[in-house]
């Protein structure tokens, strides 16, 4: 069956992008060291928790007990 997911714009599919090529799968990563990640990446201070917030509601991110995960 395939899942069908809701578009991304170009800044939300770089910010995954990031997060997916620089995150260690053993570390924790919460919502303000996702900023953090995507802040010095070069995104916007403003704009980041945005893109995190984004990523979350279209399901290409889930928050579990806290921590940010990839889907």
């Amino acid at each position: 069956m395939k899942t069908s997911r809701t578009s991304l714009t170009l800044s939300e599919q770089d910010a995954l992008n990031h997060l997916q090529h620089n995150f260690d799968e053993n570390a924790i990563l919460t919502h303000s060291a996702a900023v953090d990640q995507l802040t010095q990446a070069g995104f916007e201070h403003v704009e980041a928790p945005s893109l995190i917030e984004q990523l979350l509601q279209k399901g290409y991110l889930y928050k579990y007990d806290g921590e940010i995960h990839i889907t």
